[in-house]
């Protein structure tokens, strides 16, 4: 085997053993830091007079969604930059709504150093919202259980665009809720929301990308040298 045959050889593997690697190590540290989780659930009191109730409804869905947005934008300021954050992955959170034993329960899951700091953002956000810290719900007690999953990701590449608030016209939560109220006292269901922090590196990204289909289209191939440019992009963009 020729020196140009090898080094070609070299510039493959590398990238790419490299970024099994890594992959695998970073599933060892989510492994780990999902044994380090709290569990807060958020309740909303129930209005009990009329003055309430209207003075709750006089907001538009909208506004709630806005207010949640600023709260993961809150959140979001916990990314850190650091060599060895970016290596290991920076940490996760998850919103969960869960159907269970007839009742519909809202948590926020994320690491408990960071608790004090979520419940006052929560409280900030939301001023009439109770949060209490729990013991994980276990929807997979009991014998003889049937349970079916599903994973929802996007159908494109994130630099395109994805319909967002603004555009929707009724509260979506309102269909969610409504399919959970329906299931039996012996079902549950959990639905998952995957979050980690991240730098703003991927709207320059993006905007780079949207500028190019303008000139030339939309055109998506591969070629060998798109593992070392993945490899390379890990560096830049944590994930997502």
């Amino acid at each position: 085997m020729n020196s140009f045959l090898l080094l070609l050889l070299v510039l493959i593997l590398v990238p790419f053993i490299g970024t099994i690697v890594i992959f695998v190590y970073k599933k060892g540290i989510d492994q780990a830091r999902s044994l380090k989780k709290v569990h807060l659930q958020v309740l909303i009191p129930r209005k009990d007079s009329d003055a309430d109730v209207k003075q709750d409804t006089s907001k538009d869905f909208k506004d709630y969604i806005g207010l949640m947005e600023q709260l993961l934008a809150a959140m979001n300021s916990l990314y850190s930059g650091k060599f060895w954050n970016k290596l290991r992955g920076q940490e996760t959170f998850s919103l969960e709504y869960i159907a269970y034993k007839n009742q519909i329960l809202f948590f926020i899951v994320f690491p408990k150093r960071y608790q004090v700091l979520v419940e006052k953002q929560v409280t900030s956000f939301f001023s009439d919202a109770v949060v209490e810290e729990v013991e994980e719900v276990n929807l997979f007690e009991g014998k003889d259980l049937h349970y079916a999953t599903e994973c929802l990701t996007l159908g494109h590449n994130y630099i395109f665009p994805i319909k967002t608030h603004q555009k929707l016209e009724s509260d979506p939560i309102n269909n969610i809720t409504n399919a959970l109220s329906k299931l039996d006292e012996d079902e549950a269901c959990m639905i998952q929301i995957m979050l980690r922090p991240t730098n703003n590196h991927w709207q320059k990204h993006a905007s780079k990308h949207a500028g190019k289909l303008q000139k030339h289209g939309h055109h998506e191939g591969f070629s060998p040298l798109s593992l070392l440019t993945g490899f390379i992009n890990f560096w830049k963009v944590d994930e997502k």
